[in-house]
């Protein structure tokens, strides 16, 4: 079954039917994708996303059903989102109050 095209993207409804068919299977190349995903990060940033993975597959282990496995997850990733946007936001405040704070206006004359 080939679970990843040409183009490198997943075909979703055959991940389905693996993960239906031989759930074991379907985790070994779960595990394996992760991980080639993960060896194509740079070395600087790749532990944060090592622990972001831990974090997820301990959230799919401990929940008791998929589906509150999934909603944890999507709780994590939102709460992460809000988290990157408040970031932004003050980022940007900071920005514009030191581009007011150090501008200078100079006078021009009108050509004559």
């Amino acid at each position: 079954m080939n679970i990843i095209n040409n183009q490198n993207s997943i075909d979703f409804d055959k991940w389905v039917e693996l993960a239906q068919i031989n759930p074991k299977a379907f985790e070994e190349l779960r595990t394996q994708v992760l991980e080639i995903a993960l060896s194509k990060i740079d070395k600087r940033r790749r532990h944060k996303f090592e622990c972001l993975q831990w974090r997820i597959d301990q959230i799919r282990q401990t929940s008791k059903t998929p589906l509150s496995g999934c909603i944890k997850i999507s709780q994590l990733m939102w709460s992460s989102f809000d988290e990157l946007i408040l970031q932004y936001y003050d980022d940007q405040q900071d920005l514009n109050a030191s581009a007011k704070k150090n501008a200078t206006i100079l006078p021009f004359k009108p050509p004559t």
